[in-house]
C-alpha cells in the first residue's frame, strides 16, 4: 500500500501538518495577529466561517470550540464548567473571531486554527456583525471514548499527543447537556456527535427523549459506527423516533476491508444494527419519518469494483442509500481523486464535490484556481431595497441575475439552477425557504436575468429580511462557494405597502411576450395570468413546450423588466 498523496489531497495535508506542529493554543483575547492586508483594489465582501457566527460546538470536557475543524482545541471560546455558554457566546473571544474575519483578506487562513479552514466559505452579509447570531446549529460531543482505534482518528491519540489536553478524553453528565440545551433556544439541528461513539455515553437516549418531549421541532442528526447498538436500543430509537437522521459509518462489503480501518470493529455486527434499524421501522412504520444512510469511505484497500457492486447489493437488500465518501487521510482510494472521472461516475456528475470530506472540498476549489473562478458566482440585484405590506399579502420583487461565473449555468447532462429565496427574522436567523425561480438551461456566462419573484408576506407583524442567493440543485447555494447573496428588508405592517404586485405585471408581460415571442397564445397567456398564475410559472410552460428558446426569453425577462412600473 502507498501513502503518496497529490493534487488536492497533498495540499489538505501540508496544510494539516501546519495544524499538527502548532503548539501554541489561543486561550484569552487579544491573542489573535492582526487582520490580513486585502490585495489593492479588493472590495469583495469578507470570507467568514458560519461556525463561529450562527454555530457552536462543545466538547466532551466541556471546552467550546468552533467546529469540529479545531479538535485539538487550539482556540478554546471558554469551558462549560467554569462559565455559563451564553456568557461565552456573548464574550470577547467569539466577537474579536468574528471581528478578525470581516476585517480580514477574504482567504480560507484562519487564526483560530493557524492554517487553512475547509468552513471559512461563505460570503458576509449586512446580517453578519462582530455581535453575530444566536446559535442555530449545535456539534455536541456527548462522550469522547471509543469502541474503535480507527488509524486516522484524533481519539487514537487523545491518551498519547502532547497537543491534547489531559482532559480531552471524557464525557458531559446529562444535566450538562441539558443545560447546553436550555441555554440554546434558537436551535434549529444538533449533530449529536462528533469525535468518539456517541451511544456508548450511558444517558445517551434519556437525553435524545428530553430533546423529544422539550425540543420537539429540533432535527436530530448522529452518526455512529453502530458497534453499541444493542437490539434493544435499536427498537427504542425507533420506536420512539429519537433520531430524524442516522449515517452508520461503514467502510467496507467484507470482513478483512472494514477491519483494515475500522479497528476493533465488527462488520456484521455494524451491518446487523443498520439491518435491524430499517426492519423496525418499516413494521412501525415510521421508515419514511426519519433519514438511514450507509456512509462509506473509500481507501485503498475498499475501493475495487467487486466490493463496490458488493456494497451496493447489501445496501439494496436493507434499504439504505450509500453516502460515498472521498478522505484525505492516509490510505485513501488512488482510484476516486477530488474531480476524477471515476469519481464523477460512482455518484454522479456534480455530486462528487458533496462526496469529498470537509477539507477535500475547500482544497479542490483553491486547486480549480479559487472562488471565482468556478460557476459559482453571481451578481444579484434586487431592484427594491424594501418590501411592505399587509400579513400574508403576495408582493413581487424584480431581480436582476448577471452570471459572473466561467461556466454555463444548467444544459443537457448538467445540473438545475434556481434563484434561492430564504426568510430571515430582524436578527437575521432563517425561518423558512420561500418559492424562487428556476433558471432556463444553458444560461452563458456574462448573461444578465431579470427573475419576478413572488413573495407571500408572513402572518406576523414585524421587520424581516428576504436573502436572495443562486441555487445549484443538490449541490450548494452560491454564497457557500464565495459568491455574495443579496438582501432585501421586508416589513409586515397593518396598512398596503407600496410594494409591487402581482397584478401589476399582467399587462407588460404580455406586451413584453407578444414582442419576444412571435404568435404568441396571447389569449391564453392572460387567462393563466389573470387568474393568479406567476408569471415565471408561464414562462416555465412555455419552456416546457419548446416554444419559448433561450434567446427569447432572456429578450421577453429585459421587456418585462424595463416596462414595470416605478
Amino acid at each position: 500500500m502507498t501513502t503518496k498523496r497529490s493534487g488536492a489531497a497533498r495540499w489538505v495535508f501540508r496544510a494539516q501538518q501546519a495544524v499538527a506542529d502548532h503548539r501554541f493554543r489561543v486561550r484569552k483575547p487579544g491573542e489573535l495577529p492582526p487582520p490580513a492586508l486585502r490585495e489593492p483594489g479588493d472590495t469583495s465582501a469578507p470570507l467568514i466561517c458560519k461556525a463561529v457566527f450562527e454555530e457552536v460546538c462543545v466538547l466532551a470536557n466541556g471546552d467550546v470550540v468552533c467546529s469540529c475543524a479545531d479538535s485539538v482545541g487550539l482556540r478554546v471560546y471558554g469551558n462549560i464548567r467554569r462559565q455559563p455558554l451564553a456568557e461565552i457566546l456573548a464574550g470577547p473571544m467569539f466577537s474579536e473571531i468574528r471581528e478578525w474575519q470581516l476585517a480580514s483578506r477574504p482567504d480560507r487562513w484562519c487564526p483560530a486554527i493557524s492554517g487553512d479552514c475547509p468552513l471559512r466559505v461563505h460570503r458576509a452579509t449586512a446580517l453578519d456583525t462582530v455581535a453575530g447570531h444566536l446559535p442555530r446549529m449545535l456539534q455536541l460531543e456527548p462522550t469522547s471514548h471509543c469502541n474503535l482505534k480507527c488509524p486516522a482518528c484524533p481519539v487514537t491519540e487523545f491518551g498519547t499527543d502532547p497537543r491534547y489536553t489531559a482532559d480531552r478524553t471524557g464525557s458531559l453528565t446529562l444535566a450538562e447537556m441539558i443545560a447546553i440545551f436550555e441555554a440554546l433556544p434558537s436551535l434549529e439541528k444538533v449533530l449529536f456527535y462528533n469525535y468518539g461513539e456517541a451511544f456508548l455515553h450511558a444517558d445517551a437516549l434519556p437525553l435524545l427523549r428530553w430533546l423529544r418531549e422539550h425540543r420537539p421541532a429540533l432535527a436530530i442528526h448522529i452518526s455512529t459506527n453502530a458497534l453499541a447498538l444493542t437490539a434493544a436500543r435499536v427498537r427504542e430509537v425507533v420506536a420512539e423516533r429519537l433520531v430524524d437522521r442516522m449515517l452508520f459509518a461503514i467502510d467496507g462489503a467484507r470482513p478483512e476491508s472494514y477491519a483494515r480501518y475500522r479497528v476493533g470493529g465488527k462488520l456484521d455486527k455494524a451491518l446487523g444494527a443498520m439491518r435491524q434499524m430499517v426492519a423496525e421501522a418499516k413494521a412501525a412504520g415510521t421508515r419514511d419519518q426519519f433519514e438511514i444512510w450507509w456512509q462509506y469511505i473509500l481507501f485503498e484497500w475498499n475501493d475495487s469494483d467487486e466490493e463496490l457492486a458488493e456494497a451496493r447489493e447489501i445496501a439494496a437488500g436493507i434499504g439504505v442509500p450509500l453516502e460515498w465518501v472521498v478522505t484525505h487521510t492516509p490510505g485513501a482510494s488512488q482510484k476516486f481523486l477530488p474531480g476524477s472521472e471515476a469519481l464523477a461516475a460512482l455518484v454522479g456528475g456534480e455530486r462528487a464535490f458533496r462526496a469529498l470530506s470537509c477539507d477535500l472540498k475547500g482544497a479542490e476549489i483553491v486547486r480549480a484556481g479559487g472562488y471565482e473562478a468556478l460557476r459559482h458566482r453571481a451578481d444579484i440585484r434586487p431592484r427594491l431595497t424594501a418590501l411592505s405590506g399587509r400579513p400574508g399579502e403576495r408582493v413581487l420583487l424584480p431581480v436582476t441575475v448577471r452570471h459572473d461565473g466561467l461556466a454555463a449555468w444548467g444544459g443537457p447532462g448538467a445540473g438545475s439552477y434556481r434563484l434561492g429565496v430564504r426568510l430571515l427574522d430582524a436578527g437575521g436567523r432563517t425561518l423558512s425557504e420561500l418559492r424562487g425561480v428556476q433558471v432556463p438551461p444553458g444560461v452563458l456566462p456574462g448573461a444578465e436575468l431579470a427573475f419576478f419573484v413572488e413573495v407571500d408576506l408572513p402572518l406576523t407583524h414585524g421587520a424581516y429580511h428576504l436573502l436572495l442567493d443562486m441555487v445549484e440543485e443538490g449541490v450548494c447555494w452560491f454564497s457557500e462557494r464565495g459568491s455574495s447573496p443579496a438582501i432585501c428588508d421586508l416589513v409586515v405592517v397593518a396598512e398596503a405597502g407600496s410594494s409591487l404586485r402581482p397584478p401589476d405585471l399582467v399587462e407588460p408581460a404580455l406586451a413584453a411576450l407578444a414582442g419576444a415571442v412571435e404568435n404568441a397564445d396571447l389569449a391564453e397567456a392572460r387567462a393563466k395570468l389573470a387568474s393568479g398564475g406567476a408569471v415565471e410559472d408561464l414562462l416555465v410552460l412555455l419552456r416546457s413546450r419548446d416554444t419559448l428558446p433561450l434567446s427569447a426569453e432572456l429578450d421577453l425577462r429585459a421587456r418585462l423588466s424595463a416596462d414595470l412600473p416605478g
